[in-house]
C-alpha cells in the first residue's frame, strides 16, 4: 500500500517553552481510516494544523511531514504549499461563517469551494447530486419546510448546521481526494446528523477506496475507523488501542451505515 501521509519526530512547541507534541511519528497508508485520539490539550488539533501549516504563529515546529512521499511540507514555499493544500480534503474545528455576505447561500460556498480545490467544474446540478448522494438536507419535523438545503444562507444556520456546511464543502466536493484531514467532525451536531456525517465518510472510504482519512475525534460512532493513533501527554502510546464503534447513536448495518 502506498504511504499517503507521513510524520517524522514531528515536535511542536508554544512561545513559553511548552513541547505540547514530542517526537511524533506515523505513516497513515492507502485505504486507511485512522482516528487520532487522546485527552484535551494532549496535541491532536496540533498535529492536524502543523500537516496543513495552519496557525504557525508563535510556535515551534520541526520534524519530517510529507505527502504521497514529497518534500517536506514544514518547509515549503508559498507556491508549493498552495499546490500541497489544493490536493487535500482538510476540514479545520472552526467553522467561520460570522463575517460572511448575507446574501451569500451555500451553493455559492460549496461553488466557491469546489473551484478552489476541484480538477472538474462544478453546476448546480452537480451540487444538488451531493446533496441528494449523501442525504444531507434537513427538513423541520412539524412543518416540513426546510432548514438545511442549497439556497440557506450560511450566516443564519445554527451551529450544528454550519458543522455540516464546512464538512460538505471540503470533503463532499473533494470526494476523489487522495486524503482527507478531518478534526472533529461532530462539533455541534444531533445524533441524527451526526449519521448523516458518518455515512458521509463510510461512503467515501468506500468509493474511493485507497484514499486515507486521518480524523480528530472524541466520539467513536464511525464504522469507517480502521485504526488508532493515540495521543498521551504529547507523545504517541506505545500500546496501539483496538477500535470498538460504539453504538450510542444506533446500530449501523453490515455495510457500516446509519439508516
Amino acid at each position: 500500500m502506498e504511504t499517503i501521509l507521513s510524520a517524522s519526530n514531528l515536535n511542536i512547541t508554544l512561545p513559553n517553552g511548552t513541547n505540547i507534541v514530542k517526537n511524533v511519528s506515523f505513516d497513515i497508508k492507502s485505504g486507511e481510516v485512522v482516528a487520532l485520539v487522546g485527552e484535551n490539550g494532549s496535541g491532536k488539533s496540533s498535529i492536524l494544523k502543523a500537516i496543513m501549516r495552519e496557525d504557525e504563529s508563535h510556535k515551534t515546529i520541526s520534524g519530517f511531514v510529507s505527502y504521497r512521499g514529497g518534500a517536506n511540507i514544514l518547509e515549503m514555499k508559498d507556491a508549493d504549499l498552495q499546490a500541497f493544500r489544493a490536493q487535500v480534503s482538510y476540514v479545520s474545528q472552526r467553522d467561520e461563517y460570522s463575517d460572511i455576505g448575507k446574501r451569500i447561500t451555500v451553493f455559492d460556498v460549496l461553488m466557491d469551494s469546489a473551484d478552489l480545490y476541484s480538477e472538474r467544474q462544478f453546476t448546480k446540478e452537480d451540487i444538488s447530486a451531493l446533496f441528494d448522494r449523501y442525504q444531507l438536507r434537513i427538513y423541520d419535523e412539524n412543518t416540513g419546510k426546510p432548514l438545511f438545503y442549497e439556497k440557506s444562507r450560511p450566516a443564519k444556520l445554527s451551529g450544528g448546521q454550519q458543522r455540516m456546511l464546512s464538512i460538505i464543502s471540503s470533503v463532499a466536493v473533494r470526494e476523489d481526494a487522495k486524503l482527507f484531514i478531518i478534526d472533529e467532525p461532530l462539533n455541534n451536531l444531533d445524533f441524527k446528523n451526526a449519521r448523516k456525517i458518518s455515512n458521509l465518510i463510510t461512503r467515501i472510504h468506500k468509493e474511493n477506496p485507497n484514499a486515507a482519512i486521518l480524523m480528530v475525534t472524541h466520539c467513536r460512532i464511525f464504522p469507517a475507523i480502521t485504526r488508532l493513533i493515540t495521543l498521551k501527554n504529547g507523545y504517541i502510546a506505545q500500546n496501539e488501542e483496538s477500535y470498538e464503534c460504539y453504538s450510542c447513536f444506533g446500530k449501523a448495518n453490515e455495510d457500516g451505515f446509519y439508516e
